[in-house]
């Protein structure tokens, strides 16, 4: 356990005086959903990412400025989407 987290978690708890079983199930509710987000956020930053990937190439005709002349499955290279 962190000594800097179960202090955190000390300022959370609107007790005057939590006690010990107070902090320790607040640091394992805490563990518990960093470890559930933790697994489901690769799967949602890979989703996001081909979502994005997807409209842009697909879509970049409509959006890219007229000196640009660069096919869509290279519009990452283009700095005026950034």
């Amino acid at each position: 356990m962190n000594y800097y987290r179960i202090s955190a978690f000390r300022k959370l708890i609107y007790k005057r005086t939590p006690s010990y079983t107070d902090l320790i199930t607040l640091y394992n509710f805490d563990r518990y959903l960093r470890d559930s987000l933790s697994r489901l956020l690769p799967g949602v930053e890979v989703y996001l990412k081909t979502s994005l990937a997807r409209f842009l190439s697909t879509n970049y005709d409509n959006y890219k400025t007229p000196c640009s002349e660069l096919p869509g499955g290279l519009v990452y290279l283009d700095n005026n989407i950034y």
